[in-house]
């Protein structure tokens, strides 16, 4: 939601802005992170930081907008599970974490998407979007005097906060054992989990 609208533009205004130029705009997730990429020209800096600050800074979670996303986030939890890798992974996920947050991977389920709202969205992004939570990387050909002015500014626009600490504690392997599930397919997937060095 965070490359949709914001309080100065519509979702379809942020994708011409930064697509007139060749540019894109993504957002990225794992098992404890979540960021946002932009990607542009030298000469369209101005335009990138831009629109990478009204995202961080100012996003709006549309009602109509959130109905999009989570329909089409359901759609492709449903399509992880006619795959039987991805749903061998999702299985061996829940047997290792058993309740501990890691047993969901980073896309959820299908029971917590539907439901999600999109108060829960910004409570969670006033969360977790402050000063000592974020991390901002560039690379590129650009002038590092003038773009490193640039991001102070930004940086410093971002509420200081104190950074989310989480309570959960993995304790070792939920279910210990071999597991089967049989489903109708032709085709069969192995898979081992083991705790690694932390």
């Amino acid at each position: 939601m965070l490359t949709k609208d914001t309080r100065w533009h519509t979702s379809a205004e942020i994708a011409q802005f930064i697509e007139e130029v060749g540019g894109s705009f993504y957002p990225f997730s794992g098992n404890n992170s979540l960021g946002l990429a932009i990607e542009v020209l030298p000469p369209d800096t101005d335009r990138g930081l831009a629109i990478l600050e009204e995202a961080v800074l100012s996003p709006v979670f549309k009602r109509s907008t959130f109905a999009l996303e989570r329909d089409a986030q359901i759609a492709a939890l449903q399509q992880d599970a006619d795959d039987v890798v991805t749903l061998a992974r999702k299985r061996v996920r829940e047997k290792f974490f058993g309740t501990h947050p890691l047993a969901i991977d980073a896309h959820g389920d299908e029971a917590g998407v539907k439901a999600l709202l999109p108060a829960d969205l910004a409570t969670l992004h006033r969360r977790l979007v402050v000063g000592p939570n974020v991390v901002l990387a560039v690379a590129g050909d650009f002038d590092p005097r003038t773009l490193t002015t640039k991001l102070k500014t930004f940086l410093a626009k971002i509420p200081r906060g104190i950074a989310p600490a989480s309570a959960a504690r993995f304790a070792g392997p939920a279910a210990v054992g071999d597991f089967v599930e049989t489903q109708p397919r032709e085709q069969a997937v192995v898979l081992q989990a083991f705790p690694g060095p932390a």
